[in-house]
C-alpha cells in the first residue's frame, strides 16, 4: 500500500533564463597565480635561513666529536699495543698540524733502548675546523701506565666558532675522560 508515502520529483527546468541573473563564476583554473608562488618562496626562504645555523652547529660538533673519537682511540689502542708487545710506546699530538706520531721501542724480538717513529704523523682533525689547545706527548709503559712527558694530562679539543671545548683527561692508569 502506497498511499501515505509522498513522492516528489523534481522537474527540470524548460529555460536556463531563471539561472541567467545568478553571478557568473570564474571556472576552475589549473597552476598557481604568481602571489602564492611568491609567498611559497618567502616562506621556503624564511625557514632555510632559519635551518643553515643549526646545520652549521651540528657539522660542528660532529667534526669536534670525531676528533675526540680520533685522539681517545688512539690513546686506548697504543696503550694495549704497549701492553700487548711488552714494550714502552708513545704518542704525540701536535698543536700546530693537528696530528700525532707513534712511537715504539719494539725492534723485533726485544725493546730498544730509544722510541723510533712508527709510520708517518697522522691527522686527527682539520686544523681549520678543531683546534688542540696544546702539544701532548703521553708514554705508556708495558704495565699499563701512563707518563705525561709534554703537555699536561688534560688537554682541550675545541671546534672552530665555537666556546664549548672537550676536555680529555687521560690518569696515571690509562683510564680517558671525556668532558
Amino acid at each position: 500500500y502506497r498511499g501515505d508515502e509522498r513522492i516528489f520529483m523534481l522537474q527540470r527546468p524548460t529555460s536556463t533564463a531563471a539561472f541567467s541573473s545568478l553571478p557568473r563564476y570564474r571556472t576552475l583554473q589549473r597552476g598557481a597565480s604568481v602571489i602564492e608562488l611568491v609567498i611559497v618562496l618567502a616562506v621556503a626562504s624564511i625557514m632555510a635561513a632559519m635551518a643553515v645555523p643549526l646545520v652549521q652547529n651540528t657539522t660542528r660538533t660532529m667534526r669536534l666529536n670525531a676528533a675526540v673519537s680520533a685522539v681517545t682511540g688512539t690513546m686506548q689502542s697504543t696503550r694495549y699495543r704497549a701492553i700487548y708487545d711488552g714494550c714502552p710506546y708513545a704518542a704525540a699530538f701536535s698543536k700546530a698540524t693537528n696530528t700525532y706520531q707513534i712511537s715504539s721501542e719494539v725492534t723485533g724480538a726485544a725493546c730498544a733502548n730509544a722510541l723510533v717513529n712508527v709510520g708517518t704523523a697522522i691527522p686527527f682533525a682539520d686544523p681549520k675546523r678543531v683546534s688542540l689547545d696544546q702539544d701532548v706527548t703521553l708514554q705508556f709503559s708495558p704495565g699499563g701506565s701512563v707518563t705525561v712527558t709534554t703537555g699536561t694530562n688534560s688537554f682541550n679539543l675545541t671546534a672552530i666558532g665555537t666556546a664549548n671545548p672537550k676536555n680529555i683527561k687521560v690518569t696515571k692508569y690509562g683510564s680517558i675522560t671525556v668532558q
